[in-house]
């Protein structure tokens, strides 16, 4: 094609405008039949490129998901096998047991068949066979040794008998024919005396391992120790155990015996002090609410006796202890725990104890300090306490928890007068609680 008609050409494939257009142009054209051809397979080839691509992608993702399903019917298969147990092992009981009064062909405990011999004999003893040709049941040698009881084994001459090793394994001091029966495991104990030899207290074990009482104690028992018996802290007699005795107790013939009651007549003994746990108002109800709650307090914690409080009322009934208590004693006033703190009434009421009342009725300690108080209105001389007073300072008579009304206190854990009065120094409001002094009266 000469230059000028190639660039005509050119001017009118550009002038086209669009793709339907030059196509048609092109199919005028003497080479228009091949170069359409070629459009349109490169078109064909570019539409088919993303089905290529779509169809890998599905090829890759079904190898994928082919995978993952061998992967997890392999684990299926792992956890499978992890859940199959071991096959069972069966302990088979030996052919003399299995055989025990049976013949032909018999299942031991394992499901096992066994030879058991002929039936000709009819059914032949533990340890023998059936001899078909005599017809007569013999010793079977083949379960010599074997276990044929508890602690028998099959014997030579076909019999059934205690063997001294297994019966010795039993417990201490078994043996064949060691009981009452010939030919039996068992074991004959010593006497109860020989067991014990020289232990006279508590318990031993025989020969036999059997648990024997041992006897002979005149005194009591610590343990396996034979004591004398007659110390208050190990006090008893034939053998009992031994026990401390309470301080209101003395060790006698009989064991830990008490002393005589407090307000005893012919010989009192020990009167009971404490101060109470609880707290109370100035309400107590008079004196006789006062010693209400002190008998309360000694009946919770089991103590015996009748009680009083260590109070006096105002002046319109003018009690105190000096007149009202039921028993002024001629034995000592002793704490819960023993301690002393006066020798007799007269010694309580010298203005000084032996020991301060700081133990409560449950045995338990109260912390003495300047804080800790106790309703009392009463001098240590034992009478009332406010009639040094124009007014009487003790609640309006133990009527009145008003905080305008005031009562007359001891401190708790003193010795001098000031356990039971600390006029004028320290007076209570009605309002604030306290504690209560109680002495046992009988």
């Amino acid at each position: 094609m000469d230059p000028l008609r190639f660039d005509a050409l050119a001017k009118s494939l550009s002038a086209a405008g669009t793709r339907r257009r030059l196509v048609r142009l092109l199919t005028a054209l003497p080479l228009a039949g091949p170069l359409a051809a070629v459009l349109g397979e490169a078109r064909t080839a570019k539409e088919r490129r993303p089905q290529r691509k779509q169809a890998h992608h599905d090829k890759s993702a079904y190898r994928e998901r082919s995978l993952a399903a061998q992967k997890k019917g392999k684990k299926k298969g792992k956890k499978k096998r992890k859940k199959q147990n071991p096959t069972p092992t069966c302990q088979p009981d030996s052919q003399a047991t299995t055989c025990a009064g049976k013949c032909a062909t018999v299942l031991n405990n394992c499901g096992t068949a066994v030879d058991c011999g002929s039936c000709a004999c009819g059914r032949c003893q533990i340890c023998q066979f059936c001899n078909a040709d005599t017809g007569q049941c013999v010793p079977n040698e083949s379960v010599v040794g074997q276990v044929c009881g508890a602690t028998h084994v099959c014997q030579a001459d076909g019999s059934c008998a205690c063997d001294p090793v297994i019966c010795a394994g039993t417990g201490p001091g078994m043996s064949c024919g060691g009981g009452a029966t010939p030919g039996v495991c068992g074991c004959t104990p010593e006497t109860d005396a020989e067991a014990c030899g020289p232990q006279t207290c508590g318990t031993t074990q025989n020969h036999c391992g059997q648990t024997v009482a041992c006897t002979g104690c005149s005194g009591c028992c610590d343990g396996n120790q034979c004591l004398g018996g007659s110390a208050s802290t190990s006090c008893g007699t034939q053998g009992a155990t031994c026990r401390t005795c309470t301080p209101f107790e003395t060790c006698g013939t009989t064991g830990c015996e008490a002393l005589p009651d407090c307000g005893n007549p012919t010989a009192p003994g020990p009167c009971r002090v404490f101060v109470t746990s609880t707290s109370h108002t100035g309400n107590l109800r008079t004196v006789t609410g006062a010693d209400q709650i002190c008998q309360t307090a000694a009946y919770k914690a089991g103590l015996p006796g009748f009680y009083q409080a260590w109070l006096s009322s105002t002046s319109t009934t003018n009690l105190s202890p000096a007149n009202r208590f039921l028993n002024h004693s001629t034995s000592p006033y002793w704490l819960l725990d023993g301690t002393p703190i006066a020798n007799n009434w007269a010694d309580l009421v010298d203005e000084m104890l032996a020991a301060p009342i700081n133990i409560d009725e449950t045995g338990a300690l109260v912390e003495s300090d300047v804080f800790q108080f106790a309703w009392t209105n009463t001098k240590a001389i034992g009478t009332r306490g406010s009639n040094r007073l124009v007014v009487d300072v003790a609640c309006q008579n133990w009527l009145s928890a008003d905080c305008g009304e005031l009562g007359l206190v001891g401190i708790i854990g003193m010795i001098d007068q000031k356990w039971t009065d600390v006029f004028p120094n320290i007076v209570s409001r009605c309002c604030d609680e306290r504690r209560l002094y109680c002495f046992q009266q009988a």
